[in-house]
């Protein structure tokens, strides 16, 4: 799925305080002094839907994907050197330039995360140490709520005293960021009562002094970290020290000996308060201070925001530093070569394309794009982009259709190929990152369509009253967007694509497998992961669930999720992490029946007659399966926090799951002729009438893949087993239905499935969950590495992919953003289905495993 649900819950974490766009007090439009770019990222954060509220383990983990995601952007701009160490027994963060560094001047940093999670000690260092040219140590505290105040400010202490011994304290400057702003005061107030050397400088970058008075802000703009509130944050943190005392609350004591301070805050951020009055009684008690205010911005923007005022903010804060500890501002801090320009006959020919004329469609735009980086909204990094000529255009095959779709084609080094991306959920808007960035990084040309309408992956309503969009999306958008393309492409380099692919996921994999079953010339190669092909089961597998899980009494709190995965490991899993072959698993949920009340470690008889039901899939009244179940993986705890259980299927915070939301905009927006809704479906009534007029339009389910292996189309299908959106089973399914239709030998000359155990929907989850999925480039060469490259093997050599070598990353998403995240863990051998990998004894190499047929298996 390119528009996944967790690239929106990443997202939503570049503040971490991102529910600081839930005012208690309505507020006014953002400001006309703010950026294009601020506006943008900002919008796009306010509409994204809420998530769940995390654990502060969760919480932890999803940081730490954030920082590894954003730093790898930030790196494209600031050249700089990063290492782990301990210092005085406190595992510390370097963060050196690449260029030289300054040895004589050291920066001590204090990162923030509401106390109980690192959420910059990378983050908020990089630009600074690439733009001062002074290296950074940044303090990886002991966190609350485990290790509750003075334990961080000890950990600062001991690193400070250690700085000591190598520096001058002239030559030293403390600085953080949100909880790391309250920690730098608390660690000079702890210096000055120690009689220590004071450093040279300070920066309070949306900070508080006094913990105790809740400011104006923090009322207008209310924090919430997880499921705490500002107030039972700072009480975790504090644990039974007064919030008076001036140990923690600097601003009840003396500040007279603080060294110079730079304060910055912005107009809505929680903790404007807290900082303004900080400079104020700094500047009250002699102490020279400078208070910088953005307009307009959220708490600590500049850690999150891709905007002129954050790199506005930054520059700032060096150039304060570079001035209070006298050293030699860095002339330039940018990494990147200067942006390739296109020459004068690309872009010309490129501009030509607009007056291109083709059926039903209109050439909107036809611009040559700068080499550089690209970023589209609602995407947290940027990623590197060739000199590309960019066309966006408009298709009306009927009067309703309304179809927009834009086709990037590289400038130079064109490969003859072309790559088509789909789209997650309903669609609504185009696939940039990997779709059009993936291609021409592979030096292909790009297509993608938002499929003739705009909105939320979870929005229907543009479908009411608009059968021939409905068509638009169900299967015609990728066709004649496809079809465009090829003539696009064939204009601008004057012959056209010796082969065309496609590759996604989800409802991708649905436009993938319609794009072989209706218009089998379109592509030679298609991906299709965990494809939601049968759309109108889907919505009644979603139902179903939906249906168990509101039974009063018998709905499965999130709380309980991870005792549900315990007991499902213990029953089936070797390795303890996931379980490996969910197809052989037998594992009995009585087992979970609690037997002395309710409680999180437990289920009630309720609660397990639901887990049977989402076990077991949609039946009609006669006992027979509409649809399959959800296999019991070992991972339902979601891998990043909400890819699992806990944000597809169980209700969330706002009291609804997406297996919800899709099918009450299906039952609102798609049918015409079915008058009821997900309370009143009717299995044994409404799933035929639903299927019946939605059927034909939406769903890909033809096993009758002979026109596209005439043309000598490939096709591999993939699925993570412990996927919570879409029943790994029915992929199953599908294959062995072609597999029966056509033949099997015919079938394996042109169809390869891989189910990858312990993966979640589309990605994530703790089993081997990278494997070049994406369709960008990676480092590996290798094709069983890079389904891309295995598929293009495959379609131009004839050796078809027997396995792949799969790899775990935690960091999710950073692979779709940035090949040299890339994991560098142990490989796993995943076998083309129905084979499986069994040990190979004695070998120590990644091809330790070797294929097994179930009938070799049995054997042993």
């Amino acid at each position: 799925m390119n528009t996944h649900p967790s690239l929106t819950r990443i997202a939503c974490l570049m503040t971490l305080c991102a529910q600081a766009f839930s005012q208690a007090i309505p507020l006014p439009p953002l400001p006309d002094s703010l950026s294009e770019q601020a506006r943008a990222q900002l919008a796009g954060a306010a509409s994204a839907p809420a998530g769940a509220p995390m654990t502060v383990a969760q919480m932890r983990a999803f940081a730490d994907q954030f920082q590894q995601v954003w730093s790898a952007r930030q790196k494209t701009k600031y050249a700089v050197t990063i290492t782990d160490d301990v210092i005085a027994g406190v595992p510390v963060r370097k963060i050196s330039p690449e260029a030289k560094a300054d040895a004589r001047r050291i920066f001590l940093n204090l990162h923030g995360g509401g106390f109980q999670l690192d959420s910059g000690s990378l983050t908020e260092n990089i630009p600074i140490a690439a733009l001062t040219g002074i290296p950074v140590v940044a303090v990886r505290y002991r966190l609350a709520p485990e290790n509750p105040f003075p334990a961080a400010v000890n950990d600062a202490l001991a690193v400070y005293r250690v700085l000591l011994k190598s520096h001058q304290a002239k030559d030293i400057a403390v600085y953080g960021t949100s909880a790391g702003a309250v920690l730098g005061p608390e660690l000079i107030a702890r210096i000055i009562a120690e009689k220590l050397p004071v450093p040279a400088a300070l920066g309070v970058f949306s900070g508080d002094t006094d913990l105790a008075r809740m400011g104006d802000s923090a009322r207008l703009f209310p924090l919430q970290v997880g499921t705490q509130d500002y107030a039972a944050v700072l009480a975790a943190y504090a644990g039974s020290t007064p919030l008076t005392n001036p140990a923690i609350s600097p601003i009840y004591g003396d500040l007279t000996g603080f060294p110079p301070t730079l304060c910055v805050t912005s107009g809505r951020d929680v903790l404007q308060s807290g900082t303004v009055n900080l400079c104020r009684r700094l500047d009250r008690d002699g102490v020279r201070s400078h208070l910088i205010v953005y307009d307009g911005l959220p708490h600590a923007f500049w850690t999150y925001l891709d905007t002129p005022e954050s790199d506005e903010a930054y520059k700032a804060m060096a150039d304060f530093f570079v001035r209070q500890l006298n050293a030699t501002p860095v002339a330039t801090h940018a990494s990147a070569a200067p942006a390739a320009e296109p020459d004068a006959d690309s872009s010309a020919r490129c501009a030509a394309l607009a007056k291109l004329a083709l059926a039903d469609t209109s050439i909107t735009s036809a611009k040559a794009a700068n080499a550089g980086p690209f970023k589209s909204d609602g995407l947290p990094i940027e990623v590197p982009v060739p000199a590309a000529c960019r066309v966006h255009g408009r298709i009306s095959p009927t009067p309703d259709s309304d179809i927009h779709f834009e086709v990037w084609l590289p400038l130079t080094g064109w490969t003859g190929r072309l790559y088509g991306a789909g789209n997650g959920g309903f669609a609504g808007g185009v696939s940039y990152v990997p779709g059009l960035a993936g291609a021409v990084q592979r030096g292909a040309v790009g297509v993608s369509t938002d499929t003739g309408h705009t909105g939320g992956a979870e929005d229907g309503s543009w479908a009411q009253g608009h059968p021939e969009r409905l068509k638009d999306y169900g299967y015609r958008a990728i066709h004649l967007s496809t079809v465009n393309a090829k003539a696009i492409a064939a204009a601008f380099y004057g012959k056209p694509p010796t082969r065309a692919y496609f590759t996604s996921c989800s409802n991708g994999g649905r436009q993938g497998l319609m794009e072989a079953q209706r218009y089998p010339q379109d592509y030679d190669g298609i991906i299709a992961g965990a494809p939601a092909y049968d759309w109108t089961g889907v919505a009644a597998n979603f139902i179903w669930n939906t249906r168990a899980l509101r039974t009063p009494g018998a709905a499965i709190p999130i709380a309980k999720v991870p005792v549900i995965q315990a007991a499902v490991l213990k029953a089936c899993s070797r390795n303890g992490q996931f379980v490996e072959n969910p197809q052989t698993c037998r594992f009995d949920p009585k087992v979970l029946l609690c037997s002395n009340g309710d409680a999180d470690s437990c289920l009630t008889a309720p609660q397990l007659d639901t887990l049977r039901k989402i076990y077991a899939g949609p039946h009609n009244a006669r006992g027979e399966a509409i649809y399959p179940g959800f296999s019991a993986s070992g991972a339902e705890v979601g891998v990043p926090p909400g890819n699992g259980w806990d944000g597809w299927m169980l209700p969330q915070a706002n009291g609804t799951s997406h297996q919800e939301r899709y099918p009450r905009e299906m039952l609102a927006y798609f049918t015409t002729t079915l008058k009821t809704d997900l309370e009143h479906f009717d299995f044994d009534r409404d799933f035929a009438a639903f299927k019946s007029e939605l059927g034909p339009i939406i769903d890909a389910t033809d096993a009758n893949l002979k026109p596209f292996a005439d043309r000598g189309g490939k096709l591999i299908l993939w699925h993570g087993w412990a996927d919570p959106g879409l029943p790994p089973l029915r992929t199953v399914q599908y294959f062995e239905r072609v597999r029966t239709t056509m033949g099997a030998k015919d079938a394996d000359k042109m169809v390869r499935l891989f189910m990858l155990p312990g993966v979640q929907h589309c990605l994530g989850g703790p089993g081997p969950n990278s494997f070049g999925q994406y369709g960008v480039p990676t480092k590996a060469t290798d094709p069983r590495e890079d389904l891309s490259v295995a598929l293009e093997r495959w379609v131009e050599t004839g050796i078809a992919p027997e396995e792949l070598l799969a790899r775990h990353t935690e960091n999710a998403l950073a692979p779709a953003y940035d090949s040299s995240l890339e994991p560098s863990s142990k490989a796993q051998l995943i076998c083309a289905y129905p084979k499986m990998a069994a040990s190979n004894r004695g070998a120590s190499s990644d091809d330790e495993n070797r294929c097994e047929s179930p009938a070799a298996r049995n054997s042993h």
